[in-house]
């Protein structure tokens, strides 16, 4: 199972707001070419979401969501301030995941 810790979606829900993302829309999680990018996106049919109070915060799809099984996706501190990481194991601060239809695509989240 992937896990989102409370921390990563603090920071994913303030990335959204600052980007003026509607509640509904999240971050589209991407497998392309063995690297992962996140886009602004609603979820679709079969997704499955992560929540940080009433928005919607992380969107992954059926197959990227096994692919990421097994990893955590927390805030790591760099020299140039937070910033997302997947970490391999744990489910440690899980949050609930939940299955979302009806979306399209949107843009990318800074």
């Amino acid at each position: 199972m992937f896990t989102v810790t409370e921390s990563a979606a603090a920071y994913l829900s303030e990335k959204l707001s600052e980007a003026q993302a509607p509640e509904e829309m999240g971050a589209r999680f991407v497998l392309e070419n063995q690297a992962v990018s996140i886009q602004i996106d609603r979820p679709g049919p079969g997704d499955t979401t992560y929540q940080h109070g009433e928005r919607t915060v992380a969107v992954l799809d059926q197959e990227v969501a096994i692919q990421l099984a097994g990893m955590t996706l927390d805030v790591s501190e760099t020299p140039e301030g937070p910033k997302l990481a997947l970490i391999p194991g744990g489910e440690e601060g899980e949050l609930e995941e939940e299955d979302e239809s009806d979306g399209r695509r949107g843009r990318g989240l800074d």
